[in-house]
């Protein structure tokens, strides 16, 4: 059994989901709970969707009637994560507008719609481990300092692949 389960749901018609796409979120994801020493069995839910679904459920949850690039819902409860099994804790679920992905690829200097992608589910693992950059200054440069180290390794990794396509 692997130790991460990241269930990839597709609701969305912008882009292709090839399986460099799906590698890539889970990787991502990989990524975060090794370098935050995240040692449980885990399960992650990861939503592909548009602009008009997630503009629903940021008014429903978030109570912002607008669209967003990416929402998280942690299943933790003041520090404690709900297990099934005994051994599996089920951390939450990721929700990303890749129609809002595509449009804002310039203005955070990402390359690709994967790299973008990547970028949001990194953001939104560090939500579901308790990270929020809205409960203060502090809590927003702690996150905003381990996004920055994580994203980095991922930069790194598509450099890497790009450099050494035959």
């Amino acid at each position: 059994m692997k130790k991460v389960r990241v269930y990839l749901n597709n609701n969305q018609k912008e882009i292709e989901v090839t399986k460099d796409i799906k590698d890539l979120i889970y990787f991502c994801c990989c990524l975060v709970l090794y370098l935050e020493k995240f040692k449980n069995y885990v399960e992650i839910s990861v939503l592909l969707t548009d602009n008009i679904k997630i503009q629903k459920l940021n008014l429903k949850y978030k109570n912002k009637n607008k669209p967003t690039d990416v929402l998280s819902f942690p299943m933790d409860i003041h520090g404690k994560y709900t297990k099934y099994n005994s051994k599996i804790v089920v951390l939450g679920d990721i929700v990303i507008s890749v129609e809002r992905a595509l449009s804002q690829l310039e203005e955070f200097n990402s390359c690709c719609i994967e790299e973008e992608l990547a970028r949001l589910v990194v953001h939104s693992m560090l939500h579901l481990l308790g990270y929020d950059h809205e409960k203060g200054e502090e809590d927003a440069k702690i996150m905003q300092k381990k996004e920055r180290i994580i994203n980095k390794i991922i930069l790194n990794k598509f450099k890497f692949e790009r450099d050494n396509v035959l």
